[in-house]
């Protein structure tokens, strides 16, 4: 039997790009100018004008007998936030390097703005290749001559590419940290704490729009991932595998290299990591991507009323400031469930501990 394999899903076959020993590599900035110093990846085929059907099909079921639906529609803020297919993910692709891309620099860690492509669940699902992605920003390029913005859009394809290329040499890091002392780890289990973030309910305006976002869409703006990964596994000290195994359940670009690069940066235990140090401070993450409280007045609409001043600490604001926006804490919308500051300090005492650092 003559086998023929073919890499639709990558830029370059997974073990291409290696190090200049020949190794595979674990920092990012080295692995993204490889990748864009490489023989551009080649053009994806033309899609055949006929597929031949076979004279006889075999026996099967239909559709519905599968029951790939949920009983229970739970679906519907999913259903609007997306076309599913080829046709909507072409048209995502070309809406965003119609008026995405000149942007895309300054804006893709707004959360507050349509600064990024959206085209992750397409990704995941084979419904547009990264080549095909690749190739039409270049061309965009080269006719508006706007190199510079496409070239940060394709560091992100590169991204990507070293999620693919971490999982492929260290198949093992979708379970295990792939820094070892990072197992001794004294992770908490709090069913309570867990859920709340979960559920968006922890009382920190930015971490529940993002948990909100994620449970209506199924997708999470990048900067809200990070920031919301930095407060489960840094403030509430829960294991990274727990938001890894939430995001598996949730998002509709759920890619187990993407989920597993994006959780052992959090948590400081993977390759080309956030320093162990790098806590984010839930407010001041607010103020910085979503200044005006656009993003948390969208799905945390509770605090719609309160003024950007008080946004993203109401726990904080006056009680007159309170009763004129509706807010009663505790009631309409929770208290915080930890002190951010005695959160980070506990973190890190637990993370020198384990990396051997004073801080």
């Amino acid at each position: 039997i003559a086998v023929e394999t073919f890499n639709a899903s990558l830029l370059f076959g997974p073990g291409t790009i290696r190090t200049r020993s020949g190794g595979p590599f674990r920092v990012f900035t080295p692995f993204s100018r490889a990748c864009l110093a490489a023989p551009r990846p080649p053009r994806p085929m033309a899609a055949p004008s006929r597929i031949p059907a076979p004279r006889r099909w075999p026996g099967s079921l239909p559709l519905d007998a599968l029951e790939l639906e949920p009983r229970i529609d739970w679906t519907a803020g999913i259903r609007m936030a997306w076309e599913p297919g080829e046709r909507g993910a072409l048209r995502r692709l070309r809406a965003f390097l119609r008026g995405g891309v000149p942007a895309y620099p300054e804006r893709r860690d707004r959360p507050d703005a349509a600064g990024t492509s959206r085209l992750s669940p397409h990704l995941h699902f084979g419904e547009i290749g990264p080549r095909q992605i690749w190739h039409e920003a270049v061309a965009h390029a080269e006719r508006q001559r706007g190199a510079e913005d496409v070239r940060a859009f394709l560091r992100q394809l590169c991204w990507r590419e070293f999620a693919h290329h971490l999982l492929h040499h260290f198949p093992r890091s979708a379970e295990e940290p792939l820094r070892a002392a990072y197992a001794a780890f004294p992770w908490r289990r709090s069913p309570a704490l867990l859920a709340a973030w979960q559920r968006g309910a922890t009382g920190y305006p930015i971490i529940d729009a993002g948990m909100r976002e994620l449970w209506q869409t199924g997708w999470l703006h990048n900067r809200a991932r990070m920031i919301v990964a930095s407060f489960l596994v840094k403030d509430l000290l829960i294991s990274w595998l727990e938001g890894a195994r939430w995001f598996w359940d949730t998002l509709v670009d759920a890619d187990l290299a993407n989920n597993t690069l994006g959780w052992q940066w959090a948590a400081g235990c993977g390759a080309d990591a956030a320093p162990y140090f790098r806590i984010f401070n839930p407010v001041l993450q607010g103020r910085k991507w979503d200044p005006h409280g656009d993003y948390v007045r969208r799905f945390v609409p509770e605090l719609a009323a309160l003024p950007d001043a008080w946004i993203y600490r109401p726990w904080q604001a006056p009680a007159g400031v309170l009763e004129r926006a509706g807010v009663r804490l505790g009631a309409t919308y929770p208290r915080p469930i930890v002190d951010h500051q005695q959160a980070r300090s506990a973190a890190l005492a637990a993370l020198a501990a384990v990396t051997g650092r004073g801080r």
